[in-house]
């Protein structure tokens, strides 16, 4: 009978530390889908910044795009100042000229 009963308790307390270890475990699994979805949300976070800085870059892109083109414009049209400025002297002088003959 002493040997039943120390069987017994012998299972009890294999039963119970089989307990705490299935505890143990799941708690285990339950802080590795934690951790797997905070991967996955920084992932996602990643990918986001990746592709603001890539829109952030075209942008770029395209405001230097304009800025040239902006310069180039701003060019031509002092060029075309300066030619009406030449013509316009030009003319001031030739009708000068005229108004001093006649």
């Amino acid at each position: 009978e002493q040997r039943r009963d120390e069987a017994a308790s012998s299972t009890r307390s294999h039963k119970e530390r089989i307990g705490i270890i299935n505890d143990h475990l799941r708690s285990i699994r339950q802080e590795i889908d934690h951790t797997n979805s905070l991967v996955a949300a920084k992932k996602s976070e990643m990918d986001t910044e990746e592709h603001l800085l890539s829109l952030s870059q075209r942008e770029i892109g395209q405001s230097l795009r304009d800025t040239y083109s902006i310069e180039n414009e701003n060019f031509a049209v002092r060029e075309n100042i300066k030619s009406a400025s030449a013509q316009t002297k030009s003319a001031e002088d030739e009708l000068e000229k005229l108004r001093t003959d006649l």
